[in-house]
């Protein structure tokens, strides 16, 4: 056993964390950090000077290191391709910077339009997940949305529940 002071020790110290650290919150927070200890706040934006200002309420990184979805209240949805330093949105809560962004990207305006329409009307969305390359969100009203772009463009996925059911988390179980 050890002394009162290698225990109070061990409290303060953080144990080494991977190379980046995200934490999401309100008002449209995201922050990073290489050590856990230093933070700072990601370019969260949907087209350049566009702010945002809604509630994230999960994260999720790709194994890659560099792909991030986030999601959170009244059905926002947001990605990140370089580990989490900008955050771009991808949902209806901003369709006109969403739009933009996805015409500047070359995408046709109907493939721009079909791509927020399938996100309309969604609930808050509690929680992300990976599963290799696709992606899964779930939330209130029995709500689960599936991309297979990282984030890109959504769709919702029929559940035969109970529509009060709210679904907190999704985890991918492996052998």
């Amino acid at each position: 056993a050890g002394s009162a002071e290698d225990s109070s020790e061990a409290e303060t110290d953080l144990p080494t964390p991977p190379t980046k650290l995200l934490a999401v919150g309100k008002a449209a927070t995201v922050l990073r950090s290489q050590d856990g200890k230093v933070w700072t706040h990601a370019d969260v934006r949907i087209v350049p000077g566009l702010k945002f200002n809604r509630t994230f309420l999960d994260a999720a990184a790709h194994s890659d290191g560099n792909r991030v979805v986030l999601v959170g209240r009244n059905g926002v949805l947001a990605r990140s391709d370089d580990g989490g330093e900008s955050i771009r949105l991808g949902s209806h809560s901003h369709a006109t910077g969403v739009i933009v962004e996805q015409l500047l990207l070359g995408w046709s305006l109907p493939r721009a339009l079909w791509a927020v329409k399938q996100t309309a009307d969604l609930p808050d969305l509690k929680a992300v997940a990976w599963a290799g390359e696709v992606v899964y969100g779930v939330g209130s009203r029995s709500t689960l949305i599936v991309s297979d772009d990282s984030g890109r463009t959504w769709r919702k996925q029929e559940l035969i529940l109970d529509e009060s059911l709210t679904l907190w988390d999704i985890v991918f179980v492996t052998p």
